[in-house]
Formats: structure tokens, sequence, C-alpha cells
């Protein structure tokens, strides 16, 4: 959506192989149960502190 200054955010993001796609077509934001299930705001900071990126997603970007 760059051509319209457009940021996109992909949800449903559950497995792995839905990360590299996104990646590959050039959409770096996402959300979903592949990345952290549901929690409570008070759980957020300490999620972020502990989080481990899915490292094939960090060699595809």
């Amino acid at each position: 959506m760059q051509q319209f200054g457009l940021s996109v955010i992909a949800e449903g993001v559950e497995v792995d192989e839905q990360g590299t796609m996104l990646l590959e077509m050039g959409c770096i934001n996402a959300q979903g149960f592949g990345i952290a299930k549901p929690m409570p705001a008070d759980e957020m900071a300490q999620w972020l502190e502990n989080y481990q990126p899915n490292q094939q997603w960090i060699r595809e970007h």
C-alpha cells in the first residue's frame, strides 16, 4: 500500500509460513496467535521484554 501512503497490519498470522509470505510481499506489520496469544494489558511489558522474534522472519526482513 506504499503507493497510497498507507500502513497495513496483517491480521490472523497463525503459522510461521504466513509471516514469511507477508514479509516476502513487503508487509512488515502483523498480528495473530503465531506472534502472541491475547493477553491482559498489564502483561504486555513483560511479554515485550521476553519476546524472541522468529529467526526465519528476521532473515526474510
